[in-house]
């Protein structure tokens, strides 16, 4: 495994989960964490497709000790 995955993020700095929902990132364990940007790309849009107002992005992010993303927890719930 690279050290480096891909997330996706909002423009409230949320993240997407594996369950669906956007979580701000304190949990790194519960964040969707894609190995190919070109899959992330394709769930971004998918899920822009579902909700027009989305302005997300791609985010490639570092792995920890724990292989768990290392991203910044947004200040929005």
């Amino acid at each position: 495994m690279s050290d480096e995955v891909f997330v996706i993020r909002n423009q409230l700095g949320q993240f997407w989960t594996r369950a669906g929902e956007w979580v701000d990132g304190r949990e790194p364990q519960r964040l969707l964490k894609i190995k190919h940007r070109d899959e992330a790309v394709n769930q971004l849009v998918e899920l822009s497709a579902k909700d027009i107002d989305l302005r997300g992005e791609v985010v490639a992010c570092d792995l920890d000790d724990r292989k768990e993303p290392e991203v910044e927890a947004s200040s929005h719930l």
